[in-house]
């Protein structure tokens, strides 16, 4: 079986998601409002994205402007919510949740086209069930953080989910460029409602927290542009996500072998733990793929 090229883009994508996550978390641990990063990782991908205009020349057809405003709006719900739940609780734990996008995606269609629900999918709910467990592990936190970790997580993961399917939906149609490059610049220019929520904070931090936010920033704008880019070009969501998802084993992997880099305290809670973690991540990317496999 040939494996397709292009499922290297959100692969690639995964990748940077990991490292930005262990970023986010170190920064949030410095006291940088979560706000305000949101705002400056929407304005890094704004600007990421400016070329994307120029990418389909003449031959893009015009576009409803509601479509990439639509989907600009959901994404920007996802994007805080994601660094909502790298605040409240572990990387180790919030980013194999985010794979719930996938199995999400699955499960709507199943409800949309009032499809009978098959033997894998009720294996893969049993393996995610389980993941959950092994996520939290033994002693792996207070139950409230685990809680507000999960509902920020699963709200993160619909909401990208929705910005996928309406990406592959419409994008083509006018231009997968042109479409990516209004979306994103849209989010820049919308998260200036996000102002009031951190003031003059802005003018607080060190030199060195800003290099990782700097850091942070630019890392969350590429793996946004280069899964946008293999959606819009390609589409296949179903496998694009089950590839991206590898994100969850990613950085758990991260966390346990470079988080002192970060000094990040997560592998502190033991190696059985971090083992745990390792296995419910890994359950998860596999309750995703069956789905993905048996629709």
């Amino acid at each position: 079986m040939n494996f397709p090229l292009y499922l290297l883009l959100p692969l690639a994508s995964s990748v940077f998601y990991a490292i930005s996550a262990m970023i986010f978390k170190k920064v949030f641990d410095s006291g940088v409002n979560p706000w305000l990063l949101n705002f400056l990782s929407n304005i890094a991908t704004c600007i990421l994205a400016v070329p994307l205009l120029f990418v389909d020349g003449t031959h893009a057809r015009g576009m409803p402007l509601y479509q990439p405003i639509c989907v600009g709006l959901i994404f920007m719900v996802g994007q805080m919510s994601s660094m909502l739940a790298l605040k409240q609780g572990d990387v180790s734990v919030a980013t194999p949740l985010l794979g719930m996008k996938v199995f999400l995606v699955a499960v709507f269609t199943v409800l949309v086209l009032n499809q009978g629900v098959s033997l894998g999918l009720w294996a893969a709910a049993a393996m995610v069930t389980i993941s959950f467990i092994l996520l939290r592990g033994p002693k792996g936190g207070q139950r409230g953080h685990f809680l507000s970790t999960v509902l920020y997580s699963l709200l993160c993961a619909s909401s990208f989910a929705l910005c996928d399917i309406l990406i592959q939906k419409w994008a083509p149609a006018c231009g997968s460029g042109r479409f990516l490059g209004y979306m994103f610049i849209e989010i820049g220019l919308a998260s200036i409602i996000f102002l009031p929520f951190f003031g003059g904070m802005i003018f607080s931090y060190s030199k060195k927290t800003w290099k990782w936010t700097s850091y942070a920033m630019f890392f969350i704008a590429l793996q946004a542009i280069i899964m946008g880019i293999a959606l819009s070009y390609f589409g296949n969501a179903a496998a694009m996500n089950i590839v991206f998802s590898s994100r969850g084993i990613w950085s758990v992997f991260i966390v346990w072998r470079f988080g002192a880099i970060f000094n990040n305290k997560e592998s502190d809670a033991g190696k059985n733990v971090m083992l745990a973690r390792l296995a419910g991540s890994t359950l998860l990317f596999a309750a995703i793929a069956l789905v993905i496999i048996k629709q």
